[in-house]
């Protein structure tokens, strides 16, 4: 009977412990820990940034210091936390650190919750990279705190100030300064302590070019200089041995200049042109095209031999051309038998005439007449 009693007891302790086991488990699970929430999760030095956290004890504080952003005390003051265990939402303003996840850490000295805000950096973007002194140069931002004064410099030297939009961005132009080096810094950094990443703008070596860059003799041609010394004498202008004639040329306030020249009577192929400012010289090619390989603006037809010279067809006595390297006669008392049947504009023509006469425009002398077409 002394032994059923004891069973019946550890049985009974048994379905106590199991009772006390069930009713205390689902208390351990509805424990939460703390939720810290931080609006916006981003941004630059200066945002601010709207902290809140539940889940902690209820009434008590977040004293002065215990919110720390990357290690640093935050809230200048204390925060109460009310009866549900909440802290009040509090703004706070991020300070200067390193760009990159910062860790904010709030304890009220009995619970302690760890958050992540990170820290950005603004940008900047500059277009063209390369150009000429006196060019007009574009820097765009993104990224920036709003409001804030954004100052550019470039190489070293203030250069602007301007205010980005709402959405921390802007975009601004000057001109490539006088003082420009072959490279150069563009930087951008505000009054609140976030600064961009720095970009380089190179400036392109002096040079000429010429447009047309080929052409027949005759053909006018521009001339033009960039990224020389500023009111600096253009000298010794030439294409081959021939002067190009142009007093008193001198480069702009950008160092620039433009002058035109025809492009002389030279057999074809390249030729340098060059001109000599503040004492060095700078060269570019143009290329002098042969009259064969000239395409007629009107694209016609070659002009059949007797209607070209109908007018003058009773003086006429022989017709030569060349081209592509072979020679071609017209004869008027042997049409069939000749093998230049048109001629076509931009070549040459010898004709032979009986007599002086007129040939449209062109005045021809009795025997052989050298003409272009």
């Amino acid at each position: 009977m002394k032994e059923m009693y004891h069973s019946l007891s550890k049985i009974f302790l048994a379905l106590v412990l199991v009772f006390v086991l069930s009713w205390a488990a689902p208390a351990t699970l509805d424990a939460a820990g703390p939720v810290l929430s931080l609006s916006p999760p981003s941004g630059p030095i200066g945002i601010k940034v709207t902290v809140s956290v539940c889940n902690m004890t209820p009434g008590n504080t977040v004293v002065a210091g215990n919110i720390t952003f990357g290690g640093i005390p935050w809230n200048p003051s204390d925060i109460t936390i009310d009866s549900s265990g909440c802290m009040c939402a509090t703004v706070l303003t991020v300070p200067a650190a390193p760009t990159g996840p910062q860790a904010v850490v709030i304890g009220d000295g009995n619970v302690e919750v760890t958050g992540v805000f990170t820290l950005t950096q603004p940008n900047i973007t500059v277009s063209p990279t390369s150009g000429y002194k006196g060019e007009v140069l574009t820097v765009t931002g993104t990224g920036w705190l709003s409001p804030s004064l954004v100052s550019l410099t470039f190489g070293g030297s203030f250069i602007d100030t301007v205010m980005p939009n709402s959405v921390g961005g802007f975009s601004t132009q000057f001109i490539v300064p006088l003082t420009a080096q072959a490279s150069n810094i563009v930087g951008a950094s505000d009054n609140i302590g976030n600064a961009g990443p720095a970009k380089i703008f190179t400036l392109k070596p002096a040079g000429l070019v010429v447009s047309p860059s080929s052409g027949l003799p005759g053909t006018l041609v521009q001339l033009t200089g960039v990224g020389f010394e500023p009111y600096s004498g253009v000298e010794n202008l030439r294409i081959a041995s021939s002067q190009i004639y142009a007093p008193g040329l001198i480069t702009d306030n950008v160092g620039a200049f433009t002058t035109t020249f025809e492009a002389p009577s030279l057999p074809g192929g390249g030729r340098i042109v060059s001109a000599t400012v503040a004492g060095l010289t700078f060269s570019t090619c143009f290329t002098i095209l042969e009259s064969d390989v000239w395409v007629p603006l009107d694209e016609d037809l070659p002009t059949p031999v007797e209607e070209a010279l109908a007018s003058i067809s009773d003086r006429l006595i022989r017709v030569w051309g060349f081209h592509d390297g072979e020679w071609q006669m017209y004869d008027p008392n042997d049409p069939l038998g000749s093998t230049l049947t048109g001629l076509v504009s931009g070549r040459a023509y010898w004709i032979k005439v009986s007599e002086d006469c007129a040939l449209i425009f062109r005045d021809l002398q009795t025997g052989w007449n050298n003409i272009g077409w």
